[in-house]
């Protein structure tokens, strides 16, 4: 798949997806999924620590990457 994979906990309305994953093309989400994840030109782990404020949850994939970057 061309575009992202960002790998974690993944927060929906149902609930929690644990070893979740979201794929982003051309900046928009296009697939929400558990377990294994579509390969893709950039894979990422991504970790919020704490709590997430709900307005950064509205941002795009890449704003709210650059407000809650990814740890090693």
């Amino acid at each position: 798949m061309d575009g992202l994979v960002v790998r974690g906990h993944v927060v929906t309305s149902d609930g929690i997806l644990e070893n979740g994953w979201i794929a982003v093309r051309d900046g928009t989400i296009s697939a929400v999924g558990q377990g294994s994840a579509p390969d893709a030109n950039t894979v990422e782990d991504f970790v919020i620590a704490g709590s997430c404020p709900a307005p950064s949850t509205a941002r795009p994939m890449r704003e709210a990457r650059s407000v809650f970057p990814a740890s090693a």
